[in-house]
């Protein structure tokens, strides 16, 4: 039963993290392990010699780096963190002499700042229009039950209040024009097209603004901009006003874009809107479609635990509730964990599907409740689901918007995705390790590189599956209470930000230090991000055949020699066994070998012991993830009678109405990437190509906050160009992901050759064979189905900033007289009306690439200015 009611910082980490799991998920998956000690060479900086001093030189260089990976993958949490209608911009990096600033016109600083000015007007126009709304909510709540006469004041008394010419909305959004011939109108549309089309133009990135007119029939229009200029002085590039004849339709389910049909000279001109993300796109569309018209606050909730669908009606009182800010989050504390507070229409929502489910007084209802552990809503389309962010204006737009297309749904968040089956038992996930060794040999294997000892100190950290590396100046330790100097006899130091008592409690939860202990757990967790971000290198433990300690006599007096001065500063260890006699090999599928050494003998003994841990789990964790994914496809394919070459490609074959009484998993589609559990939100193989005519590679890809990281799987040679066996793959590349666009499915098909087609159109009854990988799963996808696109700006310009200055004046004639060029300070600006850069990524099969497309996608979304 609850017994004590806690309140703690909405906007704080912690409240954040206990929101999407419980107290026992959320100290589990933020624990980690230190491994031996610090080396002499990384603590000891001060020293008047050469490598010392080359030494805090570089890692004063790494500090600077990795201010900015910090600046954005804090700007990532803090959106997470954040209220849905906070007004926060994003940080730039502040202490960088160049800054990723948003668009600005080319022409002159002047019309730059009078488009800042006009976007943070239509901000402040947008909140006012957020304020009218809740006012003239609160004020009808004594007439509630006239919904369709409150919405039609609403849209009297909203518009009433703008002027001829006034901005009601302003976005940027990237939009691809189609044109249907000899069509007049359109009652649907989406990206499985009734008709034929051609496209019009390509997609370009415009300023979008809804605008307030003088007609009374229709008062709105929208209006696009190529250029990020003076949009009230100037004529849009295309615009056409929002009449009962323009049809607005969500295109494509899984990247959430929307279009506008717009009848015109007996053709229909269909303007594909995507957005940044999700939220901005189902708002827009929802400002759209809504405004005026009456919204249906009745719910369809299924439980498919239970095969039972409830229809539950939200009262007006709740919908108000979802407007009043709420600046902290309640918890109560049970025998074992907490029961937390959910955002008003879900918290009503959840509380009566429990209590209609045990009014039935069924045995196996009551045993679902007795196993409910933490529920939570989500929309499932098919064998996939799409987690419900804690917002109540944010579902109710989805809910709006989606419910054609999704099915709403509650299940039990089940932690068993920190799980594995080894030999029929359950093998709990083991703890992420990391440390400083001593790496003996190259790429290739060897111990000696032309005709030197090779030897490198170097910093490894785990993260899943992954054994990432970096530069040893590079490496952060966590911030352990224990001593991590040589004195320390203890070889393994355990740090958890969020240590439990007993009854699975924080311990400081209470502690009037909440916002310090807070701030350590966000701290810890950026800490792991930007390791991941700034990896050199980095080895997946899935691949390794064997990992054992090696003999004393396989190390050379060279390398004796240099890992006795690294560690300890002192050559006369080299005789020491217990500590020169601490080096272990890691044995690739390939046959390649990484040779490692550790500080000490017992070191080295537990740096065996958890890889071969790490590698023995995420073995058996792939494996049985591939074996979910297998029976949901079956069980798919027999409950609806469908082909596998159907199931591939289900949204072009069948209509929502059939594949909505599909099966889902939600152990595959969980909710790491919205709750970050993880500092990895996603990893795994696959390919890309940066431009339409080229070839596609394959890379390891790794997604964290606010990066794409990418690491070459093949490495050839220079001369031969053979492929080159390595233990390891190397850092390639980098994606901030905060300014992309992200668009997958039929839209894709225009970055794609029409090569190879699961269909010749010269023989249509023949397909081509399916897919078949080496572990097991086969597919018959087209090539787009397994595709997705990330698309962000190319052209750049560099603006010299101006510095405006008056002496013994404050006039503003005067300082625009004494304008000067600062030349310290530029800044990178981008530039709209032309086409950006895409990059095609293909995964192996249709229900890879929605993951990976929902992962990014949640990523995206803690960017979101709402």
């Amino acid at each position: 039963m609850p017994s004590d009611e806690l309140h703690i910082p909405k906007h704080s980490f912690t409240a954040f993290r206990l929101t999407y799991s419980t107290a026992h998920v959320v100290s589990e998956s933020s624990r980690c392990v230190f491994l031996g000690s610090i080396p002499d060479i990384w603590r000891d900086d001060r020293g008047p010699d050469l490598l010392t001093t080359i030494t805090k030189h570089a890692k004063g260089q790494v500090k600077k780096n990795f201010r900015s990976a910090s600046t954005l993958i804090g700007t990532s949490i803090r959106r997470a963190t954040s209220r849905f209608d906070s007004n926060e911009d994003l940080e730039g990096t502040r202490r960088s002499k160049i800054n990723i600033e948003m668009p600005q016109p080319m022409e002159k600083a002047e019309l730059a700042e009078q488009a800042n000015t006009d976007i943070s007007w239509a901000e402040k126009e947008h909140h006012r229009f957020t304020r009218r709304l809740r006012s003239l909510a609160s004020a009808s709540r004594n007439i509630a039950h006239d919904t369709k006469r409150i919405r039609k004041r609403i849209y009297r008394n909203i518009l009433k209040e703008y002027k001829e010419g006034e901005i009601l909305r302003l976005d940027k959004f990237l939009i691809l024009t189609k044109v249907l011939h000899n069509i007049k109108k359109v009652s649907t549309f989406n990206e499985n097209e009734f008709c034929d089309s051609r496209i019009y133009s390509q997609w370009n990135e415009y300023i979008c603004v809804l605008r307030r007119t003088s007609n009374p029939t229709n008062p709105l229009s929208i209006e696009l901009y190529e250029l990020h200029n003076n949009i009230d002085n100037r004529k849009p590039d295309i615009s056409f006003a929002l009449s009962p004849e323009v049809g607005a339709f969500l295109y494509s389910d899984s990247d959430k874009s929307f279009c506008l049909t717009v009848p015109k000279d007996n053709n229909v001109y269909v303007y594909i809107f995507k957005a940044h993300s999700q939220i901005v796109a189902i708002r827009s569309l929802f400002f759209i479609t809504k405004l005026g018209q009456r919204i249906s606050y009745q719910y369809n909730v299924s439980i498919p635990d239970l095969g039972l669908k409830l229809d539950v009606e939200v009262p007006f009182s709740e919908i108000r509730k979802a407007f009043e800010s709420r600046p902290f989050l309640s918890l109560c504390e049970l025998e074992k964990g907490y029961c937390v507070s959910s955002s008003p229409i879900l918290q009503y929502l959840k509380t009566k599907v429990i209590e209609a489910v045990q009014s039935y007084r069924i045995p196996q209802f009551d045993k679902w409740i007795q196993q409910l552990e933490w529920p939570w809503f989500c929309f499932k389309q098919y064998d996939s689901l799409d987690w419900v962010m804690n917002n109540s204006q944010v579902f109710l737009m989805n809910y709006s918007i989606l419910k054609n297309s999704y099915q709403l749904e509650l299940r039990n968040l089940d932690s068993g995705y920190f799980l594995a089956n080894l030999d029929g038992k359950l093998m709990k996930e083991p703890y992420p390790i990391e440390g400083f060794l001593f790496r003996m040999t190259n790429t290739s294997g060897r111990d000696k590189s032309f005709m030197r000892s090779f030897h490198k100190m170097l910093y490894f950290y785990s993260c899943d599956k992954i054994l990432f590396f970096t530069k040893y100046y590079r490496g952060a330790p966590p911030a352990t209470d224990s001593n991590l100097d040589h004195s320390n006899v203890e070889c393994v130091h355990e740090y958890n930000p969020y240590p439990l008592d007993a009854q699975e409690h924080i311990t400081w939860l209470k502690n009037e230090s909440f916002d310090k202990y807070d701030q350590a757990a966000l701290t810890e967790f950026k800490r792991r991000s930007q390791q991941v971000v700034k990896a050199e290198a980095m080895l997946d433990m899935t691949l390794i055949a064997d990992i054992r300690s090696i003999s004393l006599d396989k190390i050379s007096k060279t390398q004796r020699m240099v890992f006795c001065l690294y560690w300890y500063s002192s050559a006369e260890l080299i005789n020491e066994e217990d500590i020169v006699d601490s080096a272990f090999e890691i044995e690739m599928s390939n046959g390649n070998i990484l040779r490692l050494q550790a500080p000490n003998r017992n070191v080295r003994d537990e740096w065996v012991l958890r890889i071969s841990q790490l590698r023995q789990y995420w073995i058996s964790k792939t494996y049985d993830d591939l074996e979910r994914v297998m029976a949901v496809r079956v069980r798919n394919q027999q409950s609806l009678r469908i082909s596998e070459y159907i199931d591939s490609n289900i949204k072009q074959e069948l209509g929502t109405s059939e594949y909505q009484f599909g099966v889902a998993d939600p152990l595959i589609h969980n909710i790491n990437s919205l709750a970050m559990s993880r500092s990895v939100t996603m990893s795994g193989y696959l390919y890309e190509k940066g431009k339409k005519h080229s070839n596609f590679n394959q890379y390891y890809v790794v997604l964290c906050p606010g990066f794409l990281v990418l690491y070459s799987v093949f490495q050839r040679s220079k001369l031969s160009g053979q492929w080159k066996k390595n233990p390891l793959y190397e850092h390639y590349f980098t994606i901030p992901i905060a300014e992309c666009y992200l668009y997958s499915g039929i839209t894709t098909s225009i970055d794609l050759l029409q090569e190879h087609r699961e269909v010749d159109p010269r023989n249509p009854s023949r397909r081509a064979l399916p897919r078949i990988y080496p572990d097991g799963w086969k597919s018959s996808e087209e090539e787009h189905t397994r595709c997705f696109t990330l698309w962000f700006g190319k052209k750049r310009q560099i603006k010299e900033q101006q510095l405006h200055y008056s002496k013994g004046t404050n006039s503003k004639n005067d300082d625009e007289n004494h304008l000067e060029m600062n030349p310290g300070i530029s800044t990178m600006i981008k530039r709209l009306g032309f086409t950006g850069k895409s990059m095609v990524f293909m995964a192996r099969s249709r229900q890879e690439r929605e993951l990976w497309t929902s992962s990014i996608m949640a990523e995206i979304d803690r960017f979101t200015t709402t």
